[in-house]
């Protein structure tokens, strides 16, 4: 590729990495400042209606490393009229991560933090600020953040349409799993998982 072709296909690609919008946000949740981070598509139109999908990290990670070690779906959000959300978790004695009522040996990450209302939070402020389809939203998570959906879907599931857990069972400390509605749960579990056992109910 000769020099003067290169340069005009790196003057070409400026205007997409230009319209990235990735906002990052903070507000009083439960009596903390929690953290998260928005991500519009590249052509977003405010008159347009969307998809919601928030993303929970999982154990040691952030909302940062999350959203860029998921570059490939934000691809696919850009086509698909997806927002994106990715809240942040709180630090802990085991690492980074969330109130899930999943722990071990006693130990029960971020449980002075009322992530449940945390995440339902985020919710409301991007539902009341873009026009997004309330059937179309949807909550994810991995590792830490599969269990933080879990207990979401058995404790306060109305504000989405489905779930996915990838890597998370339902925690010790999340009794009596009855919720008022059925959401439909997409469940990710490798048999030879590691890190949380494929029949596990506890971080390990």
């Amino acid at each position: 590729m000769k020099p003067a072709q290169l340069l005009l296909i790196t003057f070409l690609m400026i205007p997409v990495f230009a319209m990235a919008t990735w906002e990052h946000r903070k507000i009083e949740s439960g009596g903390h400042q929690r953290e998260f981070r928005v991500n519009k598509p590249v052509d977003f139109d405010p008159s347009e209606q969307y998809s919601l999908v928030i993303g929970v990290h999982g154990l040691g990670d952030n909302m940062w490393g999350f959203s860029e070690y998921l570059s490939d779906f934000q691809m696919i959000a850009d086509t698909a009229r997806i927002i994106m959300a990715y809240p942040q978790g709180t630090p802990n004695l085991i690492g980074n991560g969330w109130n899930a009522a999943a722990g071990n040996l006693g130990i029960y990450p971020s449980e002075q933090y009322d992530d449940v209302g945390f995440i339902n939070q985020i919710v409301d402020i991007i539902q009341s600020e873009f026009n997004i389809i309330k059937k179309q939203t949807y909550l994810f998570g991995f590792s830490n953040g599969g269990y933080m959906v879990q207990r979401i879907a058995c404790q306060a599931n109305d504000k989405f349409y489905a779930i996915a857990s990838i890597a998370g069972t339902i925690g010790t400390k999340v009794y009596n799993c009855a919720p008022e509605r059925r959401i439909p749960i997409l469940h990710f579990h490798g048999t030879a998982d590691m890190n949380v056992g494929y029949h596990a109910d506890y971080l390990v």
